[in-house]
């Protein structure tokens, strides 16, 4: 889990009418009193901070806090924990997060009048921010009126880890990659998604609904060959990306001198690899 240096805007909703809403994430490690904090929001790329919606109350460490427009749908509203006019925004309105009147993180483009917001959803990429001026790269951007996952950051942070991965000597062109939890069809059947070094590759992926694991055609690979697999595309249980997944093992057998140093080796090995 990523500790962030205070808060940050987690996620922007520019939906259809008055659908609209900015998300608050705390994520350092600590309950913040909201008392010094506010948001203020920059109309039609006016190039000034106004509409100041003072903050209050206590945010618990790994918690949102999320300002919907007054004019939102119930559904939209039952998701919120304010109202707030500093979400009538529509396109070209950036908006940003102050602590004691000093500007500590940005969404949208300030001084532009161009429509750079319009009919979107921004989700913060998880671990980026807080960046008192907007940098695009660290937002991803969802479907139109999509707030399925509003007051959701943070939610189920950690990603999917390789836990092991087995093969046969005699079988010098397959591995079985485990992981941590069920992967996700459409992207654990990506051979994009995989990489090995030492020259080898990875040619095609096999995977069935349901399972941890995932069956990887290769180049051939050398018995007694240390290999270093990267997972690329990955995301945690929130959908946020994460860093790339690493796992280094050796493939087939290994040659050992003696029953000492046998012994030495299953220190450092899990079981079924």
């Amino acid at each position: 889990t990523h500790t962030y240096s205070d808060l940050i805007i987690s996620e922007y909703l520019e939906g259809s009418a008055n659908n609209k809403a900015i998300e608050i994430y705390n994520g350092t490690g600590a309950d913040v009193d909201l008392a010094a904090y506010s948001l203020m929001k920059q109309t039609n790329g006016r190039g000034d901070y106004k509409n100041e919606q003072v903050l209050t109350g206590t945010l618990a460490d790994g918690e949102t806090f999320v300002l919907v427009n007054s004019q939102a749908s119930d559904e939209l509203k039952a998701l919120g924990d304010m109202t707030s006019n500093v979400t009538s925004f529509n396109g070209n309105d950036a908006v940003a997060l102050f602590k004691s009147g000093e500007k500590i993180d940005e969404v949208g483009v300030f001084g532009d009048t161009t429509m750079w917001g319009e009919n979107v959803t921004l989700r913060r990429i998880y671990g980026e921010g807080p960046t008192a001026t907007y940098d695009e790269t660290e937002w991803e951007e969802g479907d139109f009126d999509d707030y399925s996952d509003l007051g959701k950051f943070g939610a189920d942070t950690e990603a999917p880890v390789i836990e092991m991965v087995t093969g046969e000597a005699s079988d010098p062109t397959t591995i079985m990659v485990h992981f941590s939890e069920t992967l996700d069809a459409a992207s654990a059947a990506n051979v994009a998604n995989y990489s090995l070094d030492n020259g080898a590759t990875v040619d095609s992926a096999i995977y069935e609904e349901g399972r941890t694991y995932v069956v990887l055609r290769t180049s051939s690979l050398t018995p007694a060959t240390e290999y270093t697999i990267t997972v690329n595309g990955v995301a945690d249980r929130s959908g946020n990306a994460t860093s790339n997944a690493t796992y280094t093992f050796t493939f087939g057998y290994i040659d050992v001198e003696n029953l000492a140093a046998l012994n030495d080796l299953r220190d450092s090995y899990v079981e079924g690899q």
